[in-house]
């Protein structure tokens, strides 16, 4: 099996695990970096470096923006809310042991989640996945694709976070989930709208020939 195939293959099975958790929504391929609270940058002086959690840090460029922090999106981002608690839920697929491997920026995430997960497939070594950071590990079937009922199995349970690391704007994240899947939405109407046209302009051109 390709790295692709094994990257699909393990997506496909994290939407549904995400899917099937009660009040939660969520987002493909994120960026969370503008949910950093605006007032780091309005109090920050220019050249200055600034702690947000453990594992965050930020600096403040000569245009007082966040000048080292990502380059890239988060692979799933979900908000499971309740009357009695909120969960933020980050979840990165890896497909090998190479691309854990290469990954240096997920520590940067955890600022930014309640539970911080790697999903994997059946046949990735997961004990080289560093859990001293309260990471938790979703498991892909190797089988059983095309089943109603796949999706990922929890090997190692999450460590929950008593927070979002400081400077982390709660309201804001809840927005770009929002957004992302409000644009999702209207780019399906769109696909439909086009489909249901296409169809009705045959259909027209049909009666007429005939």
């Amino acid at each position: 099996m390709t790295r692709d195939e094994r990257t699909r293959r393990v997506n496909k099975a994290v939407g549904r695990w995400l899917s099937d958790q009660s009040h939660c929504i969520h987002a493909k391929e994120l960026g969370i970096e503008t949910a950093i609270s605006k007032k780091i940058a309005a109090k920050g002086r220019v050249g200055s470096t600034y702690a947000i959690s453990e594992n965050i840090k930020i600096h403040l460029d000569e245009r007082c923006m966040f000048s080292s922090l990502f380059s890239r999106r988060v692979d799933y981002i979900g908000w499971k809310h309740r009357p009695e608690f909120e969960r933020f839920i980050i979840i990165e697929v890896k497909s090998c042991a190479q691309d854990y491997r290469s990954d240096s920026k997920w520590k940067l995430y955890l600022g930014f989640c309640h539970l911080f997960y790697f999903a994997v497939d059946e046949d990735f070594p997961t004990e080289i996945i560093d859990r001293s950071t309260g990471a938790g590990v979703l498991v892909a079937p190797r089988q059983g694709e095309e089943s109603p009922n796949y999706k990922c199995r929890i090997l190692h349970r999450a460590k929950i976070r008593p927070g979002l690391g400081a400077g982390v704007d709660r309201e804001r994240l809840i927005y770009l989930i929002a957004r992302r899947l409000f644009y999702l939405n209207v780019g399906l109407r769109d696909e439909i709208y086009l489909l249901e046209d296409t169809r009705c302009r045959a259909r027209h051109c049909l009666q007429r020939r005939a």
